[in-house]
């Protein structure tokens, strides 16, 4: 009876291992992502001029040669590839040079994505010493992919705007009653704004015996285009608070960051502005 019972189960358990194995294998529901970095030995010596040659590149299943990216000079540290669909993160990984990484080592990295889409892929490369600062960046629209299929889709990498080296970010005063924020590209690299708003309030500190504006929660609530290189760009905003006169513990106005893009993508954030005018 036993060897009957094992010669009865024997096919069932065979099929469950099969089944286990081959969903260890394989998921059709899921596309494999392989990210060639390009980074060349010499790169990882850190030498600005060297990293001219790095190569960001997304495909999937599947290793494609992307053109290199022109006029790069800044050190990098550490790079993030994230997955985006419909606003919502899907899948990020960052890989770094210190502490040590394979991935950065071998210049190529991995990751998975579901069947589906549209999918935004955003590579930042980041310098971490001294601060934090995006350096490079890039940007790529996969449509749809299906379970299983294998596509490639490379990222052309630049570089990210920066402020004072790219555009000048300003609060002018004027006769009404509304902040202006006033835009002025210093280079070619830039090609739009995205303005943040927070309430901001004068403020004293007892204990450090020191005046400063603090800012409460940003929200988004506006992206411009940036005016063809040189014109400046203006933005009125018509709901935000303007502070004239004598500067007081207490005067509450708006205050201001912005995020500039190009076609690479986003840049470093601004310094933060209040608009308020002391004219005492």
């Amino acid at each position: 009876m036993k060897t009957g019972r094992m010669k009865a189960v024997f096919p069932i358990l065979l099929a469950c291992c099969a089944i286990a194995l081959s969903s260890g294998c394989s998921n059709s529901d899921m596309a494999r992502v392989t990210i060639n970095l390009g980074i060349p030995s010499q790169a990882k010596t850190y030498a600005p001029s060297l990293f001219d040659r790095i190569v960001a590149l997304i495909s999937l299943s599947t290793r494609v040669q992307a053109e290199p990216p022109t006029g790069l000079s800044y050190q990098i540290d550490t790079i993030v590839i994230s997955v985006s669909s419909g606003g919502a993160e899907v899948v990020t990984k960052t890989i770094t040079s210190d502490p040590p990484s394979s991935d950065w080592d071998d210049g190529q990295t991995s990751l998975e994505i579901p069947a589906g889409g549209p999918y935004l892929f955003t590579v930042v490369a980041w310098y971490t010493q001294d601060g934090t600062y995006k350096r490079y960046g890039g940007l790529s629209l996969l449509d749809s992919i299906a379970g299983g299929a294998e596509t490639s889709l490379p990222i052309q990498m630049g570089l990210l705007p920066i402020e004072v080296s790219d555009y000048t970010f300003t609060l002018v005063a004027d006769t009404g009653s509304y902040p202006i924020l006033q835009f002025v590209p210093v280079s070619q690299n830039i090609k739009g704004y995205i303005i943040h708003r927070a309430n901001a309030t004068y403020t004293y500190d007892s204990f450090y015996q020191s005046y400063y504006w603090s800012y409460g929660a940003y929200a988004k609530i506006k992206t411009i285009e940036a005016a063809a290189y040189p014109l400046p760009t203006a933005f009125t905003d018509t709901d935000g608070v303007l502070g004239t006169g004598c500067l007081a513990v207490g005067i509450e106005v708006s205050g201001y960051f912005v995020v500039p893009i190009n076609e690479f993508g986003e840049g470093d954030d601004s310094d933060e502005q209040p608009a308020f005018f002391d004219n005492c």
